[in-house]
């Protein structure tokens, strides 16, 4: 027989009719299909902390991603993974030659313009003493003018040319952009790779943060506070981080089957009364474990009732327990 008491009780979904399951007639049907369900007693938590604890690693706040601004095929690697750097400091290196014949063939590019525009410049010059005396027709020297102009343009173009491929010659060795430490390589010597390709991270030298990843039904609340707990300063140690959720009220804490959602809303039964008696009543969910469930005190009450006891749940709040 369930024993009286004056505070309520939630029930799980399936719970014996109330005296039935001390009153089962020993020569009753064997039949499983007749036999009530089992009922599961287990006392309610009142949730007194709503704090969660993970782990994490300590991160730079800022972190480079370098490759190198041309393509070419690593020659070096001159730093390893977790090695302090200092800005400028070489990283890595690759192969030089194709940029040097590239500047080569652009000096020559030079070179050439810079004769075509002498040859062209003569010409103007020739042809506007000539059209002075009416010996050449003004067409005829307006088209030798034009020609030197396209000359000079081709010569500005080709030294601009040229200065872009002497600055890639620099750009063979790639250099720490500030003071920190190698977090990870990614290119060996021998491989080709493509400019702009990240080929060494670095994690600045100054304020760090952690990394944590937390769960998708965790929201803090605005305004939460939490708590970390290092176990190394270094960069990829362990952190502990607790996470309060200060705004939230008190929860009950009750095994995840005794929550009910019907499509309409969650919610559990509630026994209460001198009288035992079962009602529905609705409730909020605050967090889910994997065998238990945070909610709301069920309504009307504003505080969770003390002490609670939790056993299976009911079939369904729309049909009441007979």
């Amino acid at each position: 027989m369930m024993q009286r008491c004056g505070v309520p009780f939630v029930a799980l979904v399936g719970l014996l009719p109330f005296v039935l399951a001390a009153c089962t007639d020993a020569t009753s049907s064997t039949d499983p299909r007749t036999q009530p369900p089992l009922v599961r007693v287990v006392a309610v938590k009142k949730t007194t902390s709503s704090e969660r604890s993970f782990t994490g690693i300590v991160a730079a706040r800022v972190q480079s991603d370098l490759g190198f601004r041309v393509s070419g095929k690593v020659l070096e690697r001159l730093v390893d993974t977790g090695q302090n750097v200092r800005r400028g400091q070489a990283l890595m290196r690759i192969d030089p030659k194709d940029l040097a014949l590239a500047l080569q063939a652009q000096e020559q590019a030079v070179s050439a313009a810079q004769a075509r525009v002498r040859q062209t410049s003569q010409e103007e010059s020739r042809y506007q003493a000539l059209v002075a005396t009416g010996a050449v027709s003004k067409s005829a020297y307006e088209k030798i003018k034009a020609d030197a102009e396209s000359a000079r343009a081709e010569l500005s173009a080709a030294q601009a040319q040229a200065t872009v491929a002497r600055n890639q010659t620099s750009y063979a060795g790639l250099l720490a952009d500030a003071d920190g430490v190698v977090v990870e390589t990614l290119a060996e010597p021998g491989q080709v790779v493509a400019a702009g390709q990240v080929v060494v991270r670095v994690a600045h030298a100054g304020p760090r943060e952690a990394v944590i990843e937390l769960p998708e039904t965790l929201r803090p609340a605005i305004g939460s506070t939490g708590r970390a707990t290092l176990y190394g300063a270094p960069l990829g140690s362990t952190i502990s981080v607790q996470l309060s959720h200060g705004q939230l009220d008190p929860a009950l804490q009750v095994p995840i089957g005794a929550i009910f959602d019907s499509g309409k809303g969650p919610g559990v039964w509630l026994l209460e009364g001198e009288t035992p008696r079962v009602t529905w009543r609705v409730v909020q969910i605050v967090r889910l474990s994997d065998e238990a469930a945070s909610m709301s005190p069920p309504s009307p009450y504003a505080s969770a009732p003390s002490p609670c006891s939790c056993s299976s749940p009911f079939p369904s709040p729309a049909s009441s327990p007979s």
